[in-house]
């Protein structure tokens, strides 16, 4: 009798963009289902509860934006959540997907609390709780920086985001971590040329598949 074999638990963590609802991310929630229709093990999604909201957002290049204390709430929370599953539910492991402001709150959450735009006076993640993250999928980052081995899909060479961080901040996490960019993403490639449209390609350019088989291979 051929049996499946099961996997070990996942919780699927997603941290929507700016002013998506907080019901579900419109570009990351299909991509939660579509792991979890394929994975063979239990599956729980959960929407990070915070704001995502923005103060003010200048969307041509030079691109500027404000997003207020939104990201600060949204670092808070993600970094309790984490430390929590990583004290409460050691044997389970965790899958992060952030569109626009949420890959700012992911990675904020990731680097040492003095290296943050965001959250600066929330703990840093303890080392059992990122043991636990299995996948990171980022979509359209704030924080996106031109040259790390993480990058992924279609960026401009030597092009970074509206805050790219120093290089190297991530790299301990290179290998769990995909961020995608689509060209002309002003979030992501703040340049001469870059608007909303590259901002939301995301939706039909195909990355987010490109997302899940990243995701389903760390599984």
């Amino acid at each position: 009798m051929n049996t499946i074999d099961r996997k070990p638990p996942i919780l699927i963590i997603t941290v929507r963009g700016s002013t998506e609802p907080a019901s579900g991310s419109r570009l990351l929630t299909p991509i939660a289902r579509q792991i979890s229709h394929r994975y063979t093990g239990d599956v729980q999604i959960h929407s990070l509860p915070y704001p995502a909201t923005f103060e003010s957002f200048t969307a041509t290049y030079p691109a500027h934006i404000d997003l207020g204390q939104s990201p600060t709430i949204g670092v808070h929370n993600l970094v309790s959540l984490l430390n929590d599953e990583a004290t409460t539910r050691p044997q389970r492991r965790t899958v992060l997907l952030g569109w626009s402001q949420g890959a700012q709150v992911i990675t904020d959450a990731l680097v040492p609390h003095a290296a943050r735009y965001a959250g600066i006076d929330a703990p840093d993640l303890d080392p059992a709780a990122v043991d636990q993250i299995a996948a990171i999928a980022l979509f359209g980052n704030p924080t996106f920086t031109a040259g790390e081995p993480h990058n992924a899909g279609d960026p401009a060479p030597g092009v970074s985001g509206v805050i790219p961080r120093q290089p190297g901040m991530l790299s301990p996490h290179a290998d769990t971590i995909r961020d995608y960019c689509a060209p002309g993403d002003i979030s992501a490639q703040n340049a001469p040329g870059s608007d909303v449209e590259g901002h939301v390609a995301y939706f039909h350019n195909g990355m987010p598949d490109r997302a899940a088989e990243f995701v389903l291979s760390r599984l």
